[in-house]
């Protein structure tokens, strides 16, 4: 319990704007979705790849989605806190593999390789490892961070987080409504309420 409060990830500035949010600002516009696409209970998640306590709960979202891949979507957001020097990086590579078809799977890797990219000067040569590991180009991904092809797409996905008042990562939304994290089963009981 004590871990999830410490490892939290909250911005250095306040936070900006309401605290609830209309669907489509959270689900945002060409988001990576998985799961049912008219899931009962849909988790819209804003989250850090250099985010010790994202790298956490993603077991938690993991297994949420595992025991209820009928009923239970998820749509991942990107939230790269400005601390995290290599986030927006990470984010940029997630969504430069998602146009290669393989978003998911380098969502994954970047999350079970944090503790390797997190504290390099500059993950890059890092980051391409990876994109080769699963088939893609590895121009594709030096010239997407070389030209920070993504910005416009990650700046959505944090403004629409300032809407919603984000103000650390992970944040969790469960059909709408925020979860308030004490410990990771607060997410896994907000989805259970959500199913009954």
């Amino acid at each position: 319990m004590v871990v999830l409060i410490i490892g939290m990830e909250t911005l250095r500035h306040g936070p900006a704007g309401t605290s609830q949010g209309a669907t489509s600002v959270l689900e945002g516009t060409g988001a990576y979705r998985q799961g049912p696409e008219r899931a009962t209970v849909t988790i819209v998640e804003f989250s850090d790849y250099q985010c010790p306590a994202c790298k956490a709960l993603d077991t938690t979202v993991k297994r949420i989605l595992a025991s209820n891949r009928d009923r239970v979507a998820l749509v991942y957001r990107n939230y790269p806190l400005p601390q995290h020097k290599n986030a927006m990086k990470a984010a940029t590579v997630a969504e430069a593999s998602g146009a290669a078809g393989a978003y998911w799977q380098m969502h994954d890797r970047l999350f079970e390789t944090q503790d390797m990219w997190a504290p390099m000067p500059d993950p890059t040569d890092y980051f391409v490892t990876l994109a080769t590991g699963l088939g893609i180009d590895p121009q594709v991904i030096r010239k997407a961070i070389a030209e920070n092809a993504y910005a416009s797409r990650i700046g959505a996905d944090i403004a629409d987080g300032n809407r919603v008042a984000i103000n650390s990562t992970p944040t969790f939304f469960v059909n709408g409504r925020k979860v308030t994290l004490n410990r990771p089963e607060d997410l896994e009981d907000a989805v259970a309420r959500a199913l009954r």
